[in-house]
């Protein structure tokens, strides 16, 4: 089958940026994200924190991912700092898109986007996490340049 010229693939997928008014909808996006990869969703944890997202550009940002005008995901990115990057860095915390709008070039899209996102805002360095048996997400992430460190992430809630 011949590939699809890239013209029509960037007339299918548009971004829109995540509003404060759209934050029901991107909770709704969050929950399913939560249940395909397991973690639990508290919705009096995650309901307050996009609010503070939304209202704070200085956080990060978030936007609807759309194909031929049909919203099929998200992503949201974080910032930080570290000095080993040599200042500013995001965070990809989100990334989700439905199974059946995968493998169609939206997550190589969305991907950079964030990153021509993250340049323009100075950061250094840009992050993500995957499960650890999501071995399709991994190689994804591999092909479009994230490397595996030897860190274990690890957290605890405050």
């Amino acid at each position: 089958m011949p590939a699809r010229p890239k013209l029509q693939l960037q007339e299918e997928i548009s971004f829109k940026a995540a509003t404060l008014s759209d934050a029901r909808k991107l909770e709704k996006w969050v929950r399913a994200y939560y249940k395909y990869d397991g973690i639990a969703f508290e919705t009096e944890t995650v309901r307050p924190a996009l609010a503070v997202l939304l209202k704070n550009k200085s956080l990060g940002k978030a936007w609807f991912i759309q194909r031929r005008g049909k919203l099929v995901g998200y992503v949201v990115v974080t910032f930080g700092f570290d000095h080993e990057f040599g200042g500013r860095t995001a965070t990809v915390t989100d990334l989700y898109i439905e199974r059946r709008h995968r493998r169609k070039g939206l997550g190589r899209k969305t991907l950079g986007l964030v990153a021509d996102f993250c340049r323009k805002a100075g950061v250094r360095g840009l992050e993500l996490q995957a499960e650890r048996d999501n071995t399709e997400a991994r190689a994804f992430y591999k092909r479009c340049g994230f490397v595996a460190t030897d860190r274990i992430p690890m957290n605890k809630r405050l």
